[in-house]
């Protein structure tokens, strides 16, 4: 998609500046993944670090004020492996955690990815004629 998305830009681009307007095709290609990549980590790590005490209220209620419980979930998240004797509640609130951290990621980049389309079919191309 990307490599007929370049033709498309490069097509009324005169051929002696066909390079330069490729190089920054691809320096905006590589910005923006990274840029999107980084977006992304950030609302899910946000998500994430945001969502451990709902999270213990609504999937563990017995622990809901327990401060050592809601430091093991965090604990969790830091080494990102099982603790040795850690209560496989634990684990299983931190995976539904980062269930609905990555779920809420999705519906983001869902709504982004339907906005950029509606913007898209709008666009309209000046140069072609309508008989």
């Amino acid at each position: 998609m990307m490599a007929l998305a370049t033709d498309a830009s490069l097509f009324y681009v005169p051929a002696e500046g066909q390079n330069n307007a490729s190089g920054i095709i691809s320096t905006g290609e590589t910005l923006g993944s990274s840029l999107g990549t980084a977006i992304i980590g950030i609302i899910l790590i946000l998500g994430v670090m945001g969502g451990i005490s709902t999270a213990v209220d609504t999937y563990a209620p017995d622990y809901s004020g327990d401060e050592q419980f809601h430091q093991a979930v965090y604990d969790y998240f830091q080494k990102l492996d099982t603790i040795e004797g850690q209560d496989s509640i634990v684990v299983n609130t931190a995976d539904i955690i980062i269930q609905n951290a990555m779920a809420s990621v999705m519906y983001g980049l869902a709504i982004v990815l339907a906005a950029i389309l509606i913007l898209t079919l709008r666009l309209k191309n000046i140069n072609i004629k309508k008989q």
